[in-house]
C-alpha cells in the first residue's frame, strides 16, 4: 500500500475521531454535550439489524468525546459527532478503511452494536471456539487511542501487506479480542450475513480462511439471537 494512501486515510481517521474544541462544536451549531443522534446512516444500520432478525432497540447519542458503549448500559451507544465529516471522504479512502477500521457513522454504529450485543450476552466469549477464533477476552485491555493504534500498524508494520493481518477482518481487529469480535460483527452486519457476499468480500480483500470462519461464527451467533432474543 503506497505511503501516501495510508497517510490520507490516517488523516481522515484523525479528522473524524479527535475531541473537538468548544469552538468546533459551535461551528457545527450543536451543543457540546450528549444529545439524541438521528442520522440516515443510523436508520440504515437498524434496518440491517432487522434484516438479520435482531429486534433489539438502541438509543444513539451524539458525543463530543468519542464513540463507544459501556458494559453496564449496552443499549445506549455514543457516536462521535465528528464522524459526520466522513461524508466528504473520497471513495478511495472509504474503500481502504473497510479493511483497516470503520470510517463512517454506519461503520462505527455496526462496530459498537457488536460490542453492545456481546456485553449483554457475555457467555459468547467463554467457549473454546470463540477463544480459538478471536482470543481470550480476559487479556488485559491496553488499547490506546484507536487512530494511534492504526497509524503505528500502518507505518511500522505495513499492515495491509503484512500476511499476519490477513488472518483478521481488519487492522483494528488486531488490538484485542473484544475489538476483533466487534470488527467481525461490523463486516458481517454490513453484508447482512449473506454467505455469498461475505465470501466475495474475503476474496476481494485476500483474507485467510480463518476470517471466513470468524464471520461464520458471528453470523451463527446472530441467528441464535434472532431465534432466542431473550437469552442473556
Amino acid at each position: 500500500m503506497p505511503l501516501r494512501e495510508a497517510e490520507e486515510l490516517i488523516g481522515w481517521l484523525r479528522q473524524s475521531r479527535h475531541v473537538p474544541t468548544l469552538a468546533a462544536h459551535r461551528a457545527w451549531d450543536e451543543p457540546a454535550h450528549l444529545s439524541p443522534a438521528r442520522h440516515p446512516a443510523l436508520t440504515q444500520v437498524m434496518r440491517e439489524l432487522r434484516a438479520v432478525g435482531i429486534r433489539e432497540r438502541f438509543t444513539f447519542l451524539w458525543a463530543h468525546d468519542g464513540s463507544g458503549v459501556e458494559t453496564w448500559e449496552p443499549d445506549v451507544i455514543h457516536i462521535d459527532r465528528s464522524l459526520r465529516r466522513t461524508t466528504r471522504a473520497p471513495s478511495a479512502v472509504r474503500a481502504l478503511a473497510d479493511g483497516v477500521m470503520g470510517l463512517t457513522i454506519a461503520d462505527v454504529a455496526r462496530h459498537e452494536i457488536g460490542h453492545a450485543l456481546q456485553f449483554a450476552r457475555p457467555w459468547v466469549t467463554r467457549g473454546a471456539r470463540f477463544r480459538r477464533l478471536f482470543g481470550d477476552t480476559r487479556k488485559a485491555y491496553r488499547v490506546g487511542n484507536p487512530v494511534d493504534e492504526i497509524a503505528r500498524r500502518l507505518r511500522q508494520n505495513d499492515a495491509l501487506r503484512n500476511p499476519r493481518y490477513r488472518r483478521m477482518v481488519s487492522v483494528y481487529a488486531a488490538t484485542h479480542p473484544y475489538e476483533k469480535f466487534a470488527e467481525t460483527f461490523r463486516v458481517a452486519l454490513e453484508h447482512r450475513c449473506d454467505a455469498g457476499r461475505l465470501r466475495d468480500w474475503c476474496a476481494r480483500n485476500r483474507k485467510h480462511a480463518l476470517v471466513t470462519e470468524q464471520l461464520a461464527f458471528v453470523c451463527a451467533w446472530i441467528a441464535r439471537l434472532a431465534s432466542d432474543p431473550n437469552r442473556r
